[in-house]
């Protein structure tokens, strides 16, 4: 059973569009000084107690406060954890496909307020009215495939980009274009069809090129075919080893890996202008719609804008068998926390329980 990418405790259901209020007021940042002995004893206590298997990079501004897997990688050779154990991002990797098409925009190939019809050959007519950016913050209205019926029995199956999209294409749309909110893995797997068609290069390969390659994250990519064997820590569900997927099934939607150190390379460079121009990344952490439920906040491109604690957060969670996967960026405090699971966690107390240690 795949849990469907979705961010961990998200209600999808849609909400009438806009902004959030201004964001609370920030106390002035303090990280307390033992923080990272407090988190490192916090994740032994719930690793010996089973609860947690993985790895951990927690960060203020430069400073690495913690760098360290917890738990087994595999059971069965005894494989510990590690900085650079590589875990199954799921819909964490959406970030990855939202800067791929600012880099496009960035290299004048497109605009993300161009409709989709533009670029997408035999574009249904209900499809003519979405723009790029209505993909991005999934208020185009496009129903996710991962919540369809006959799911669950395709998801071990390899599939390609087309083959995807021909199982939405003709759905009724779940509400006009632009008109409201609803988490859809399926807008992410035309961006990354989009990405292939505009580019000329496969999702993989642009990916390669264009951000792990120049940020040196040699342990992240795109193995639908589980080439990378060893080096991938294995997915467990109720002590057991989750069922198989094929990461082509979630594509551009959730079909990345990574380990902890890589994900910091990456967020170090969001900080920067390594990729693209900060005027140009702007659109990725700036609230463009609101997202309903308990966890009221706003979506970016790729990224929720929350309140946590009361601190501003940009984060994003990915769920799937036997793989549970955070990354968080607190702007006004400058700490960056990223928890990769082989495990299914309770996600949502775990970052709430790290962001008490780090935020006072």
């Amino acid at each position: 059973m795949l849990y469907r990418f979705v961010p961990a405790l998200l209600l999808s259901f849609a909400a009438l569009l806009g902004v959030t209020s201004a964001p609370l007021a920030q106390a002035a940042p303090y990280t307390p000084p033992d923080a990272g002995v407090q988190i490192d004893a916090y994740l032994n206590r719930i690793t010996a107690d089973g609860s947690f298997s993985g790895s951990v990079l927690v960060a203020r501004g430069g400073d690495v406060l913690l760098d360290k897997g917890y738990g087994e990688a595999d059971r069965e050779y005894h494989t510990p954890n590690t900085p650079q154990t590589r875990f199954l991002l799921a819909s964490v990797s959406k970030q990855f496909t939202a800067m791929a098409i600012l880099l496009l925009q960035d290299e004048g190939k497109l605009k993300v307020r161009d409709r989709i019809c533009a670029y997408l050959p035999a574009c249904p007519g209900a499809w003519k009215l979405v723009t790029i950016h209505q993909l991005l913050t999934h208020t185009s209205g496009i129903p996710d495939y991962m919540s369809f019926s006959d799911f669950d029995s395709l998801e071990a199956m390899a599939a390609s980009p087309v083959d995807l999209i021909q199982r939405f294409k003709y759905h009724a749309l779940d509400f006009s274009p632009g008109s409201s909110w609803r988490y859809s893995n399926s807008g992410y797997v035309l961006l990354g069809y989009l990405i292939e068609r505009v580019s000329g290069q496969s999702y993989a390969a642009f990916l390669q090129e264009h951000i792990f390659d120049p940020l040196r994250m040699q342990d992240s990519g795109y193995d639908p075919d589980g080439a990378i064997g060893d080096a991938m820590a294995v997915g467990y569900e109720d002590q057991s080893r989750a069922e198989y997927l094929d990461m082509s099934e979630a594509y551009a939607a959730g079909g990345l890996y990574s380990s902890v150190e890589d994900l910091y390379r990456w967020s170090q460079a969001l900080s920067s202008t390594r990729l693209i121009s900060a005027r140009l990344s702007a659109p990725m952490f700036r609230p463009q719609v609101a997202v309903p439920g308990r966890n009221t906040g706003s979506y970016g491109y790729g990224w929720f804008i929350r309140q946590r604690l009361g601190r501003q957060v940009m984060e994003h969670t990915g769920v799937l068998d036997g793989f549970t996967t955070l990354i968080a960026r607190f702007p006004h405090d400058n700490i960056t926390l990223i928890v990769l699971c082989n495990q299914s966690v309770d996600m949502d107390e775990i970052e709430t329980s790290l962001t008490q240690m780090l935020v006072k």
